[in-house]
C-alpha cells in the first residue's frame, strides 16, 4: 500500500507515553514515533505473510500504543481491523462468539501480556 507522503510526516517526531498504575507506583513507558512505525510494519509484515488479503482480523488489546500499532499495521496490510474490548469477567464467551459470527474474522492479534493472561 502506498501512502501520501503527508501520511509519514506525521509520524516524524512524537512519542506516546503510557502510563500504568500499580499499587503505589506509576510506571511509565515512552514510545516515540520511529519505534511506533516499525512495530506497526513489522506486525504488518507478518499479516500480510500469514492472513488471506481482506480478511478481517479481532484486536484484543488494551486501551494504548499497542493497539494503536496492531490497528495501523492492519490498514498496511489492508485488513479490516475489527476493535474488541477485552472482557473483564469470565462468561464473555457469547459476545466473541458474536463477533466472529457477525463480522466473519478468523483470526487475531493481542499483546504478548493479553495472552499469557488468557491461558
Amino acid at each position: 500500500m502506498n501512502f501520501p507522503k503527508n501520511l509519514f510526516n506525521s509520524f516524524e517526531d512524537w512519542s506516546y507515553t503510557d502510563l500504568k498504575f500499580e499499587k503505589d507506583s506509576v510506571l511509565a513507558h515512552v514510545r516515540r514515533s520511529n519505534d511506533f512505525w516499525k512495530h506497526a510494519c513489522q506486525i504488518s509484515a507478518a499479516i500480510k505473510l500469514k492472513m488471506p488479503l481482506g480478511e478481517p482480523v479481532l484486536l484484543f488489546y488494551p486501551n494504548g500504543i499497542e493497539f494503536l500499532e496492531a490497528f495501523v499495521a492492519c490498514l498496511i496490510a489492508g485488513q479490516p481491523a475489527v476493535p474488541c474490548n477485552i472482557p473483564r469477567k469470565r462468561g464473555y464467551g457469547g459476545r466473541i462468539s458474536s463477533i466472529l459470527t457477525t463480522t466473519g474474522a478468523r483470526y487475531y492479534l493481542t499483546s504478548d501480556a493479553q495472552y499469557r493472561l488468557s491461558n
